[in-house]
């Protein structure tokens, strides 16, 4: 083999394996509540909770993500359900281009539930609090945190943020601790929407 042709066979072997882990180092989870007028405290509690938990483990001091959930890169995108209503399928749809599934927390004390319903699938819909109404097996109910890990929660949220977290706070690391758990299952490889929503479903948030 000629010293081009090597140097060809290891550029496509190195392209290979970039393409291979493109899923696995960064990752976009749409965070869609309210974030302007009389409820945007509540949007704002509910998205620092999650970044509570994308703050946990792998940091590392050039990073210019949100933090890492389940050892990825996380971003936690804002989508005002106040602002954004009528463009959320435009919105969401990048997401699933870029990773295969779009991962979206619903906060649905802010809107309607078939707001949720109608967004575009291949999709996991994380709620915030349960739907009380049957739902597609992509929209997924809450799962509550055990004592232990709410107390570790409250506390680094004091640190973090000089206050008490509430209840918008707590749903919102809950739910990224979920994706967490989902995410190191999966090695944060989206591709696969109905092996991802597997995984999700029987993803729980405490130890």
């Amino acid at each position: 083999m000629s010293s081009r042709a090597r140097i060809l066979a290891l550029l496509l072997t190195l392209d290979a394996m970039l393409a291979g882990n493109a899923f696995a180092h960064s990752f976009d989870v749409a965070v869609v509540t309210t974030y302007s007028g009389p409820a945007a405290n509540a949007g704002t509690n509910l998205w620092q909770g999650m970044r509570v938990a994308t703050r946990e483990t792998d940091g590392h001091p050039e990073e210019t993500s949100d933090g890492h959930l389940g050892g990825v890169d996380s971003n936690l995108l804002r989508i005002d359900i106040a602002a954004d209503r009528g463009m959320l399928a435009t919105r969401l749809r990048p997401i699933t281009g870029r990773q295969g599934t779009a991962v979206i927390v619903f906060d649905n004390r802010a809107a309607d539930i078939g707001t949720a319903l109608s967004l575009p699938a291949p999709g996991v819909i994380l709620l915030a609090v349960p739907a009380n109404r049957a739902v597609p097996a992509h929209v997924l109910d809450p799962v509550a945190l055990d004592a232990a890990t709410t107390r570790e929660f409250e506390a680094q949220y004091r640190s973090q943020y000089g206050e008490k977290p509430n209840e918008s706070a707590l749903l919102g690391y809950t739910a990224a601790r979920r994706i967490a758990r989902a995410l190191r299952v999966l090695d944060g490889d989206l591709r696969d929407p109905p092996a991802v929503l597997d995984v999700f479903r029987r993803a729980r948030p405490s130890p």
